[in-house]
């Protein structure tokens, strides 16, 4: 870490509230001009996070900060505290609905501390706030199982700090995913289903163009880069603008991710993308090309890990390819299920 970058992210560590609700973005941006373009880069880094329009630091952050700062390495040390506080809960009741005064009890620690600690540890998927914001009104929580994964809280700092320095020193991966620079996702998908579970649980959406390999054969995939694929990407952003991200997978496969929804809003979206889709009336050439897309949909109320939302999704997909192309399949308890078209 550089030391300019190291005394601005030591300002935000030192802002009044810093590790307990955040700092709110635009005053700090306001009365920090010479450092917007430093701050841009801490966000699209991930060394600096942007949630409900506040400031915070992640635990991954805080950790390079710790050899600099008290604060950091006594944050740190709270962190992991309530982390193994989380890890002793789940393991005595793992579906149970828990509060910041059962966290407080296990780790021995005030509660002030622990609401420090949870804000942190927010960046980490292992648990889901229930009832709460990020301004530190933190009310209900349920534990993750990814808290079993790694025993600390820095193991899991680790991986994701990984995927953060993957996704910005492989840029042939961002590239591919916003091939024609139109679709809104602000990261790759991985980085994204990092983030903690909404309150309604939340969907990822497979979606893959039926007979692609035909099209591209038959107009080239010169005309297929220029006049079909730049189509489809503005119509999957309009369609989803303000809902959730989409993603492109490849040359004809897309992922939505609604990182706050139930199951049926998932699949009546993507049963109202499939439709118009299939009557999109796209045209190369002054000829109608006939489109249509196959849909898999996965839920889930707790962070699964592993990408086992990503497998069950695509395992929907290839159901659905398989069940005849242009629908919809989801998967409720363990079946895969074809959704009924609106009439």
């Amino acid at each position: 870490m550089n030391p300019a970058d190291k005394d601005l992210l030591l300002l935000l560590l030192g802002s009044p509230g810093m590790l307990s609700t955040g700092v709110e973005a635009i005053r700090f941006r306001a009365g920090h001009e010479d450092e917007l373009s430093r701050l841009d880069q801490f966000e699209k880094t991930g060394q600096l996070l942007l949630r409900d329009g506040r400031y915070l630091l992640p635990f991954s952050t805080v950790q390079e900060l710790r050899k600099f700062s008290p604060a950091a390495d006594k944050a740190i040390y709270l962190c992991e505290s309530v982390y193994s506080a989380l890890r002793d809960l789940y393991k005595k009741e793992p579906q149970r609905e828990y509060q910041i005064a059962d966290f407080a009890e296990v780790a021995d620690l005030p509660e002030s501390d622990v609401r420090k600690a949870i804000t942190l540890l927010r960046e980490l998927p292992v648990f889901q706030l229930m009832s709460g914001d990020v301004g530190g009104n933190y009310s209900r929580f349920q534990i993750s199982e990814s808290v079993l994964r790694e025993k600390t809280a820095q193991k899991h700092a680790e991986k994701l700090r990984a995927m953060w320095d993957a996704r910005n020193t492989s840029p042939d991966l961002r590239e591919k995913q916003q091939k024609f620079k139109i679709l809104d996702a602000p990261n790759l998908v991985e980085n994204d289903l990092a983030q903690p579970v909404g309150e309604l649980g939340r969907a990822l959406v497979y979606l893959d163009v039926d007979d692609f390999k035909k099209i591209n054969t038959r107009l080239t995939e010169t005309i297929v880069d220029r006049e079909v694929l730049p189509p489809i990407h503005r119509l999957l952003k309009k369609s989803i603008q303000g809902l959730g991200y989409a993603y492109a997978a490849g040359g004809d496969e897309f992922i939505f991710l609604f990182p706050n929804a139930s199951l049926g809003a998932a699949i009546e979206l993507a049963e109202a993308v499939r439709s118009k889709i299939a009557s999109s009336g796209l045209k190369v050439g002054g000829e109608a090309l006939s489109l249509s897309a196959s849909f898999g949909v996965a839920h889930e109320l707790i962070a699964g890990g592993d990408g086992a939302l990503q497998v069950k999704a695509n395992r929907a997909k290839d159901h659905a390819k398989r069940s005849g192309k242009n629908c919809v399949v989801f998967e409720r308890d363990g079946a895969l299920v074809k959704a009924t078209p609106h009439k």
